[in-house]
């Protein structure tokens, strides 16, 4: 029989109850057996609806006194990179949530540590694993897309509930940090090149210590060009991608994929018609359970997880330079 892993979480907040606890209780292959949180009821919480066995105040300590596997990092980005080099010197795999660092210099020594200690590190860019993007990415491999022009996505949601994200030297920004990194990272992963230049405009609307607005346009070194629109403004959450290739245009939102070939209006009612099922996908699949699973997977078998320690350092650099133009964004 395979051993079964032992998972511990560090961050009892509403990532880790909501996405990450459920999904490791879920899979065979592991065991949840600790959790931490300097919080005393995000911990009481913790205990009382998932029956964890052992809760601990202090993250290093649950490190300490638990032989774990693996554990699932859900604590501010301000402590990402302590906690993972902690970990990686303890030879325990990581799932670190994104921000994944604060800095290039943070990402790179965290990378550095997980390689020279052999350990595993994920990062949670669960885009990679929202089941209408991971088909408009077959499709792109596939080429039936054609040849990749662009990629636009738009992701507003109303202001974070947490003050933390508000604090810069805890969140390491606003919007662009905290959305930003999960649609840049998304952009990489369809375009598959580095980025050579970018710009941006951001806001601090209400005279707040983050942005709470962006645009930002990636070029890439193969000619591609992507853009995204961020907020925090938004009444409700809203979240688009648009993905453009010479043979055919997907479309995907929080439903469902939608395609328009290059083709004629008639053409495209004709088929629309005659592919009205692909309309009504089936169930969506647990993104959040995908990513989860994958990770685990990737410690059984020894593989690269889906996004990697790698794909952090790369996002990290690109919201490097971007905070880097801070000084030509306007004031209110």
């Amino acid at each position: 029989m395979s051993k079964i892993l032992r998972i511990g979480i560090i961050g009892a907040g509403g990532i880790a109850r909501f996405a990450h606890i459920p999904a490791y209780k879920r899979n065979a292959a592991c065991k949840l057996g600790a959790i931490s949180d300097i919080d005393e009821k995000a911990r009481k919480e913790a205990l009382k609806k998932f029956n964890i066995a052992h809760v601990y105040k202090v993250a290093l300590e649950m490190i300490d006194r638990e032989e774990l596997d693996a554990v699932s990092i859900c604590t501010p980005p301000n402590t990402h990179a302590e906690l993972v080099l902690e970990c990686a010197r303890k030879h325990i795999h990581i799932l670190c949530e994104k921000p994944f660092a604060l800095s290039t210099d943070e990402a790179e020594r965290m990378v550095t540590e997980c390689r020279k200690n052999n350990v595993i590190l994920a990062v949670a860019y669960m885009l990679r694993f929202d089941p209408n993007l991971v088909q408009i990415k077959k499709r792109l491999i596939q080429g039936k897309l054609g040849r990749l022009h662009s990629v636009i996505s738009v992701y507003h949601r109303p202001p974070p509930t947490k003050k933390w994200y508000f604090e810069p030297e805890i969140s390491g920004g606003g919007v662009i940090m905290d959305l930003g990194s999960h649609l840049i990272d998304l952009h990489n992963w369809f375009v598959d090149d580095e980025v050579e230049s970018l710009s941006v405009f951001a806001h601090s609307y209400g005279r707040m210590n983050v942005e709470n607005m962006a645009s930002i346009v990636l070029k890439y070194k193969n000619g591609i060009t992507t853009m995204m629109s961020l907020s925090w403004l938004a009444p409700r959450e809203t979240v688009e991608h648009l993905v453009v290739g010479s043979a055919c245009i997907d479309k995907a939102n929080s439903f469902m994929p939608i395609r328009y070939r290059h083709t004629s209006y008639k053409a495209f009612i004709r088929e629309l018609i005659r592919n009205i099922p692909a309309l009504f996908p089936p169930p969506r699949s647990n993104p959040w359970q995908s990513e989860i699973d994958d990770f685990i997977d990737s410690i059984i078998h020894k593989r690269r997880p889906r996004a990697t320690g790698l794909d952090g350092l790369k996002v990290t650099r690109i919201v490097e330079r971007l905070y880097q133009l801070k000084d030509n964004w306007p004031k209110d």
